[in-house]
């Protein structure tokens, strides 16, 4: 299968976020401020949950006999619909801990725009993978994967560094 190693290497990397994510969630003193910091922790495992399933997906569509273009068409639509619904349910996670969609302090309107494009920018792979399968849509699939990776990350660093209140 094309891209195994690389795909073997997200799994690894988004299992390690799972756990990193689950002992700061369990090891979180509870102060003021520390519901929106648990709600980021919480993100952060949803993320590499996804990330894992979406690195093992085409490896297990492989398994199959599909053609590669059928593999990477699944496997982005897949993707898609699961990062999709993890972004959507997100907002209420973040509008329950601290009555806002836009999750004070974590996301200012600056940090809203730049999470909107980059969350285009993965879906937009995907969708181009879905549409129109070819020599390339590995790497796309990749490249979607690599972003949510970082949006993981970001959180992660955006999460230890939370002004308590």
């Amino acid at each position: 299968m094309e891209h195994q190693d690389f795909l073997f290497t997200l799994a690894e990397v988004a299992a390690t976020f799972v756990g990193f994510s689950m002992v700061v969630a369990a090891l979180s003193p509870t102060v003021p401020g520390s519901e929106i910091r648990k709600t980021v922790i919480h993100d952060v495992a949803l993320i590499a949950f996804i990330v894992l399933g979406g690195a093992l997906a085409p490896y297990a569509l492989a398994q199959t006999n599909l053609a590669a273009g059928a593999i990477w068409r699944i496997a982005s639509l897949l993707l898609l619909v699961t990062w999709l619904g993890g972004y959507f349910t997100s907002f209420r996670r973040f509008r329950a801990a601290s009555g806002s969609a836009l999750a004070k302090p974590l996301l200012g309107t600056r940090l809203v725009v730049v999470n909107i494009s980059v969350v285009l920018i993965g879906n937009g792979l995907l969708v181009w993978n879905i549409a129109f399968p070819g020599p390339s849509a590995g790497t796309r699939y990749l490249t979607a994967l690599l972003i949510l990776l970082l949006i993981a990350a970001w959180l992660f660093l955006r999460a230890g560094f939370l002004i308590r209140e």
